[in-house]
């Protein structure tokens, strides 16, 4: 009698042993395919990106640049939307270029437009613009509730080309976020900004193709979003916890505990 309690005292800890492998391998193995998919999706990020390029041509002013992102007034996953209110800055020299008056969004629409301050001395120049606007974002929510999305705004100059225009970020700390930016189920992450080199597939039958290609200065800023750690997957799951839990117990009790044990499991099961 003994000898077969204590053999099967060992298939219950086997089974035991088993279960807690399974539960880490498929752990270990969603990990691998978590982090794949977002090293994949961060790779196509942005297709048509060139290096910047530092060899100036005659005509060419850098326009030095920062953006305050003040406020996510709406999100929408299932319109693939979202509103932002952010502040941008420009800083040149020379009377080239209008950045202030040129600037669009290429991924949305500008709502409004207001200039907050100008400045012009000689041949240095200043202008400060509050924008309101609404951006294109596709939402991949494949991976929830471990998903993370980045709430990207994408600026041009819609009339000068890299051969007239291009952005320097001033300090990379001028590209700041607001701590009042608040979206539920998600806590804020900074993300740097990228200014690069955007070509298009077309030179839009410009007259001057040879000289002035289809390239254009182009910056990238926003602000990440990401899941408030482990909490969110728990809530969600933590019925499936508690009747795994349960399921387990039946390997440790005594068999006259069972009329007792149905019943709790009964009134478990009603909540």
């Amino acid at each position: 009698m003994a000898l077969k309690k204590n053999a099967d005292t060992l298939n219950i800890f086997i089974w035991i042993v088993f279960l807690i492998c399974l539960t880490a391998f498929a752990g270990h193995a969603l990990s691998s395919t978590i982090n794949n998919y977002k090293i994949a999706q961060n790779a196509n990020l942005y297709p048509n990106a060139v290096s910047v390029s530092r060899n100036d041509t005659p005509y060419r002013t850098d326009v030095l640049f920062g953006a305050f992102l003040s406020r996510i007034s709406h999100l929408s996953m299932k319109d693939s939307t979202f509103d932002a209110d952010f502040y941008v800055w420009f800083k040149w020299k020379g009377d080239n270029v209008t950045p202030g008056k040129n600037i669009q969004i290429i991924n949305g629409q500008i709502n409004s437009k207001q200039e907050q301050a100008d400045w012009h001395e000689g041949d240095d120049n200043y202008e400060q613009y509050q924008i309101s606007a609404s951006i294109t974002k596709p939402f991949d929510v494949a991976l929830f509730p471990f998903d993370n999305h980045d709430l990207i705004i994408e600026l041009e100059d819609s009339l000068s080309t890299i051969y007239w225009l291009q952005y320097v970020p001033e300090d990379k700390l001028d590209f700041n976020d607001s701590s009042e930016i608040s979206v539920p189920g998600y806590k804020n992450k900074y993300l740097s900004p990228l200014i690069d080199i955007h070509r298009y597939e077309t030179d839009f039958g410009s007259p001057w193709r040879e000289e002035m290609p289809s390239t254009y200065s182009r910056i990238r800023f926003g602000i990440g979003l990401v899941r408030d750690g482990w909490g969110v997957y728990f809530r969600l799951f933590q019925g499936l916890f508690v009747a795994v839990g349960v399921a387990m117990l039946t390997f440790i009790l005594k068999p006259d505990y069972a009329p007792r044990f149905v019943v709790g499991v009964g009134a478990l099961l009603q909540l």
